[in-house]
């Protein structure tokens, strides 16, 4: 499911398998409490390749390869900066929250991660690589 507006899910559990897709710069997803189900294959809960200023908010996610990916694996000069997660539970995923670039790619995303439960995944709880200037405070990140 592609997210190209400010979108505030209704409150429930969703079987998501194929995840949810940010499309948008400058918009706004609040979870509003929902949960968002995978089925611990190779999906991502939410996934921003390229979108910058967006703000993921009181989601909770689980059993997903990625509950959360900001990435971009194929171009150093096409990747999501400035976007905000806070207010989200992450569980019982492979990796929680995952911020990458590619190889070669060290980039200056400066994504804030805030107020956030990344509990009980099964590989790590935060994964980042070639990306820098982040801020990462007051979560709870614990048994990854």
């Amino acid at each position: 499911m592609f997210i190209s507006v400010s979108t505030t899910l209704c409150p429930g559990t969703y079987k998501l398998p194929a995840g949810l897709l940010i499309a948008a710069h400058n918009i706004i997803l609040d979870c509003n409490g929902a949960t968002l189900v995978g089925t611990f294959g190779g999906t991502t809960g939410i996934y921003n390749d390229k979108y910058d200023n967006v703000l993921i908010k009181n989601c909770n996610l689980k059993n997903y390869a990625d509950g959360i990916h900001l990435a971009s694996l194929f171009d150093c000069s096409d990747f999501s900066h400035f976007n905000t997660i806070e207010s989200t539970n992450i569980t019982n995923s492979k990796v929680g929250l995952l911020i990458l670039n590619r190889d070669g790619c060290n980039q200056i995303t400066s994504h804030i991660i805030r107020n956030n439960a990344i509990i009980s995944n099964s590989y790590q709880g935060i994964f980042i690589g070639n990306v820098n200037g982040n801020e990462i405070y007051s979560n709870i990140i614990s048994s990854n």
